[in-house]
């Protein structure tokens, strides 16, 4: 059941341009940002995408080639 729910909430963000979180980019992905770029730069990887659903709202952030963070766009 809880796997249908996270599905919907994905699609709906995602693919329905549906409200994506500040609070929940500040509580589960910002304190983590030093971290995805060192994982990113050291995976010699030019991209780096989080994304997180709980309790019905959705957070991501890209990284891009020169280390900009975007968030929730």
């Amino acid at each position: 059941m809880r796997q249908k729910v996270i599905e919907k909430n994905l699609r709906k963000a995602l693919l329905n341009k549906g409200p994506l979180s500040q609070d929940l980019f500040e509580y589960e992905l910002e304190e983590h940002i030093d971290e995805y770029i060192q994982s990113k730069r050291a995976d010699r990887d030019y991209f780096f995408f989080a994304i997180t659903e709980h309790t019905n709202e959705v957070a991501m952030l890209l990284i891009d080639q020169v280390d900009n963070v975007h968030i929730n766009e």
